[in-house]
């Protein structure tokens, strides 16, 4: 009797989760709001992170995926006299996805993509100050995220000038996921 009973539990449940879950359920890569993930960036800007030397040359050191994995990147910029320091970083694109550079400095951000032998800036879609991100996620770790379609090839970060001489930055995919 008691195997009978739960042999029809288990097959309600099985027909509840087929007929009752289908139009619930969440991508999660799809719906993850643009604050949610500053908010992640937010996190991750409290680790110690690595150290990069910027060049002053594009396109700087690369980057290996490893290295940009939800890791705080510790930009030691390139010394100048006039304009301020600055300096270049890039790394490989595989797909066309939306990105996010984060930043705990207010700097200028200038994002470049390279195929071949042509370089062609992108278009920065979206730009959060620190006021936005502090208002919408309480992080005040950020000073500044911006939002890019990365194209296939090298993705070329100029940052500065600036009147820091290192600037940590995060870099998020827009669809990444991945569990702490």
């Amino acid at each position: 009797m008691e195997f009978l009973f739960k042999k029809k539990m288990t097959v309600l449940f099985i027909i509840f989760l087929i007929s009752g879950c289908n139009d619930r359920v969440i991508d999660v890569k799809e719906h993850r709001s643009e604050f949610e993930i500053i908010e992640h960036g937010c996190m991750h800007m409290e680790d110690i992170g690595i150290t990069v030397n910027a060049d002053s040359t594009m396109p700087g050191p690369n980057l290996e995926k490893e290295e940009l994995n939800h890791r705080r990147l510790n930009i030691v910029l390139v010394k100048t006299a006039d304009d301020g320091n600055f300096g270049y970083i890039h790394f490989g694109a595989e797909i066309a996805v939306e990105m996010f550079v984060m930043t705990n400095e207010d700097v200028p951000l200038t994002i470049v993509n390279r195929t071949d032998s042509v370089f062609k800036e992108l278009y920065i879609e979206k730009t959060f100050n620190s006021r936005q991100i502090a208002d919408s996620t309480g992080c005040v770790l950020i000073k500044k995220a911006v939002v890019f379609e990365a194209k296939a090839g090298d993705i070329i970060i100029k940052i500065g000038p600036a009147a820091v001489d290192t600037v940590s930055i995060i870099i998020e995919e827009h669809g990444d996921e991945h569990n702490h």
